[in-house]
């Protein structure tokens, strides 16, 4: 009986003890110039030796930002047949003072490929982000999102691919 008494105490203990906010825990007891410095490795860890981040991971930037001027905001590609490879590109321009940096180059879905630039962008000048959609196995109306992620403010800037991909024949 004194054994169950004191497992409850203890399992009671450890689960009021647990309860505390642990960000509000780390705060007061991390100084905030480690708690930043620790975020920074954080995310620097995310993004491999080339610069791009990998998809579905956001970083944030952490130097200087700058602005950018995409050529366009979307692209209708109308109506194609199933199978066939939509290609387009967007001309990002660095409107900044500082170098753009994209750090993250992703679309909603895998069949739509984009491929960012690996170095910076000087104030400026501009740079082509080719864009590959693959309609194989996609019939009917399309909307692909493109999301380019850098050095800018808002981090995020979205272009969008549309149009009707045709069934392919049964046969």
């Amino acid at each position: 009986m004194k054994s169950i008494f004191l497992s409850l105490s203890l399992i009671l203990s450890m689960a009021l003890f647990s309860c505390k906010n642990d960000n509000a825990a780390n705060a007061e007891a991390t100084p905030a110039g480690a708690m930043a410095d620790a975020n920074q490795m954080k995310q620097q860890a995310n993004v491999p030796a080339g610069g791009i981040a990998k998809p579905n991971e956001t970083t944030i930037a952490t130097g200087p930002t700058t602005t950018m001027k995409l050529s366009a905001t979307s692209y209708d590609f109308g109506t194609v047949n199933e199978g066939d490879i939509v290609e387009t590109s967007v001309t990002v321009t660095n409107t900044g003072k500082e170098p753009l940096v994209i750090t993250n180059c992703h679309a909603s879905c895998g069949c739509t490929t984009p491929t960012c630039p690996r170095e910076p962008v000087a104030p400026g000048q501009s740079v082509d982000v080719p864009i590959k959609f693959d309609t194989k196995g996609k019939p009917g109306p399309q909307k692909k999102e493109v999301t380019i992620t850098a050095n800018t403010d808002p981090a995020q800037t979205k272009f969008l691919l549309s149009g009707t991909v045709k069934k392919k024949a049964q046969g």
